[in-house]
């Protein structure tokens, strides 16, 4: 029964949201380290991380700079426990703020979310302009 009070009484929903926490933590590191990442070594990898940063940027706008995955894993802690109160903020804000004790405005993750877009998307630039005058 320890399992019911952890993940509420649908266990299924709730391990479905965390299964989205683990993807989100995937995906915040591919799109923070493929800033590092070496474009003449990973050319297409460099151009995959490029249009990936740009869509996710581009879905958080549609989404008032919410992302989709922290909508989709709030939505099915809801449904594991129907007094979940869902609460739209930024997945790395939460975790500074529940784990590590910082708090920080939404307004930098915005900033940093920018960043790495216009990062992303001059590597793009830079990466098509090398492949043209190569040919």
């Amino acid at each position: 029964m320890y399992f019911n009070k952890f993940l509420g009484e649908n266990i299924m929903y709730n391990i479905l949201a965390y299964c989205v926490d683990v993807i989100h933590i995937f995906v915040i590191i591919f799109l923070v380290g493929g800033i590092y990442m070496n474009d003449r070594k990973f050319p297409r990898l460099k151009i995959f991380h490029s249009i990936f940063c740009i869509i996710v940027f581009v879905s958080q706008l549609f989404f008032n700079m919410v992302c989709p995955l922290v909508i989709i894993a709030s939505y099915l802690r809801k449904m594991a426990n129907p007094d979940y109160k869902i609460v739209l903020d930024s997945f790395v804000l939460k975790i500074l703020r529940e784990q590590i004790g910082i708090s920080l405005p939404s307004c930098v993750m915005i900033i940093l979310s920018l960043l790495i877009t216009i990062f992303a998307l001059t590597n793009l630039i830079a990466i098509i302009k090398i492949k043209k005058h190569a040919n």
